[in-house]
């Protein structure tokens, strides 16, 4: 019975302590900002007489990890940082190293206000705002396995940006920023190619991607390349190729399943 007691009062204490922590979502800023986006920017004239100068860019933010999220445009990926999780505060380097700075706080929605600075001085407003630009349908993230014959199987992980950098006519989704990482490596930047029907053993499959993978058991770098496809059921599915660059050994042909990370729910 004592046992019984003191089992009930420790899961009124976690009870409590877990309603408390909610009360204060680290994520809760960091999901209120992710997705595609409208930034439009206003900057001051160098001169009293000048006007302000306007723009605007079609962006997505993505969350990687840490306190790291990818802006990611046309024109490539600006790395986003938080001064601790859950900060609300945003900063990124723009044009002419000017830098950007947003607070969000707790139960912020968009559209977001910021400053702009350069040399400690504002020189400048933004607003982030919705956008009605979709992003690549590989955008996101992704785990799951690399499987070749003989039952060889290896864990990957990758995150991929929603919106390409502009690559050539043909190429209609661009170059799409990425990151993949095996385990007991650190991941490596990396980027996932989106051209229709291009890549492949019959040229069949929509995006690519190579990287390297280092084995810290036998010490051999492999070249690791994949062309894939989402899938009708939303998983990203394709071949996978992989050559010894160790010992210049044969190609190895496998296959890629990846999926969306499923919630931790008990």
């Amino acid at each position: 019975m004592k046992h019984l007691k003191t089992l009930l009062i420790a899961l009124v204490v976690l009870g409590i302590s877990a309603s408390t922590a909610q009360a204060k979502e680290p994520f809760e800023v960091i999901n209120a900002l992710q997705g595609t986006r409208q930034i439009n920017t206003a900057l001051m004239s160098p001169s009293k007489t000048g006007k302000a100068t306007y723009s605007s860019q079609e962006v997505e933010f993505l969350y990687v990890g840490g306190t790291e999220l990818w802006l990611s445009a046309n024109d490539g990926i600006t790395e986003v940082t938080m001064n601790g999780l859950g900060s609300g505060q945003f900063k990124w380097t723009g044009a002419n190293n000017r830098t950007f700075i947003l607070d969000i706080a707790d139960g912020d929605t968009a559209p977001f206000f910021g400053e702009i600075q350069s040399n400690g001085k504002t020189v400048g407003k933004f607003r982030v705002g919705k956008s009605k630009v979709n992003p690549d349908k590989a955008g996101g993230h992704w785990t799951g396995v690399l499987a070749f014959p003989g039952g060889v199987m290896m864990d990957v992980n990758l995150i991929v940006a929603g919106i390409g950098e502009d690559f050539d006519s043909t190429c209609n989704g661009g170059n799409l920023g990425a990151r993949i990482s095996f385990p007991g490596n650190a991941y490596q930047e990396a980027t996932l190619l989106h051209c229709d029907d291009t890549f492949g053993e019959n040229g069949g499959h929509n995006y690519s991607l190579s990287t390297l993978y280092s084995d810290s058991v036998t010490g051999e770098t492999w070249f690791i390349s994949l062309a894939v496809d989402v899938t009708e059921f939303g998983n990203l599915e394709g071949e996978v190729k992989a050559m010894n660059l160790t010992t210049l050994g044969g190609i190895h042909q496998g296959i890629a399943a990846l999926a969306r990370p499923t919630g931790f729910n008990l």
